[in-house]
């Protein structure tokens, strides 16, 4: 590995990029900081930038035996004579709006992009001076799209150095949560971690039901992974039901755990969709003990209002209601597939409101 020329964390906190340079060739590295507060087990990623000296024939096996970051063959190099190197003042990173992908720019001109999935299957990463496919990087071609998604997570970047998007998507949020639920009770503003976000409290009937407003601001990392279009998929919000019983004997660290949910796609780097499970230790057990172990999120829970959250950079925002589940049927959700256990809650009338019950596992 070369030296150290220059670097960025992700918003996230949980990536980290560092361009190294040594008088033969340049590389970008994605890695987690020593300090990542949840490990995610990614290892070193790596993407070649650029040859600075002449292009061998092939691959040398010899210089990755001694430790050393493998020059581009010259059959897959822009410049197989060597191009300049690096200048750190020169170069800048710019981390996508999920936090889990990063682009190297020489001033306005992109050099390379290490997306979500970079190191799978033999994938390291796109690179402006890569001319065909190779082990080592994939040519970023002018129709690339993440040419355009770059270009956006910059505009989107810029819009909180510039501004604020919190404000407007907080009062929308609150109007959609009060036309559903009625007028909040309670806005707690869940502070530390950027970006802002809050827990809403409604009351309704006999329960209390807590959705969340902010999350949304930034779309879910590694939804397009899963998915061939992830727009529908990348914005949520988050709510659960509970009857008030239940609420009053564990009020904070019920709110607590939805906070907690609010934050975890990019804690994790790992999205939540509908019929995805999530453990849950915050439900505390009715009359009968039964513990409620983990939570399903669903679209659509039996009885739950429509809350219609307006669009967020002309993205859909799905609220996802979370379910309580005790352990098995979170089972049998693993076991049978995603679509049987809504199925049997729904036959036995379990709505959206969460209350001591029967299993139907």
């Amino acid at each position: 590995m070369g030296a150290p020329l220059a670097g960025s964390v992700s918003p996230n906190g949980n990536l980290e990029a560092i361009l190294e340079q040594d008088d033969r060739c340049a590389y970008l590295y994605l890695r987690e900081p020593d300090d990542a507060p949840f490990p995610l087990g990614l290892g070193v990623r790596s993407c070649w930038v650029r040859n600075l000296a002449p292009a061998p024939p092939m691959i040398r096996i010899s210089e990755m035996r001694e430790g050393l970051a493998p020059m581009m063959p010259a059959p897959s190099c822009a410049h197989p004579e060597g191009a300049p190197p690096l200048s750190g003042g020169a170069v800048r990173f710019v981390w996508l709006e999920e936090g889990d992908a990063v682009a190297l720019l020489e001033g306005d001109d992109l050099l390379a992009i290490m997306p979500c999935w970079s190191g799978r299957e033999g994938f390291q990463g796109y690179a402006r001076d890569c001319t065909e496919e190779s082990p080592l990087a994939s040519p970023l071609g002018a129709d690339n799209v993440f040419r355009e998604r770059v270009r956006a997570a910059e505009a989107y970047w810029r819009s909180w150095l510039e501004g604020d998007p919190w404000p407007p998507v907080r009062e929308a949020g609150l109007k959609a949560i009060a036309v559903a639920l009625g007028k909040p009770t309670h806005t707690y503003p869940l502070g530390g971690a950027w970006p802002p976000q809050a827990l809403v409290r409604c009351a309704r009937a006999d329960a209390v039901v807590l959705v969340t407003c902010g999350v949304q601001l930034r779309p879910q990392p590694s939804v397009e992974l899963h998915a061939e279009d992830p727009r529908p998929l990348r914005r949520i919000e988050l709510a659960l039901g509970i009857e008030r019983p239940l609420f009053d004997l564990a009020p904070e660290r019920i709110m607590a755990w939805v906070s907690t949910q609010a934050r975890s796609p990019w804690q994790r780097l790992a999205w939540l969709g509908h019929r995805h499970t999530v453990a849950c230790d915050a439900i505390p057990p009715g009359p009968s003990g039964r513990a409620f172990g983990a939570a399903l999120l669903l679209r659509h829970a039996i009885g739950a209002p429509e809350v219609a959250f307006p669009p967020f950079r002309n993205d859909p925002v799905t609220l996802l209601w979370m379910v309580p589940i005790t352990a098995d049927e979170r089972g049998l959700a693993e076991r049978a597939g995603s679509e049987e256990l809504p199925r049997r809650l729904a036959r036995k009338g379990h709505g959206f409101v969460h209350r001591d019950r029967a299993p139907v596992a």
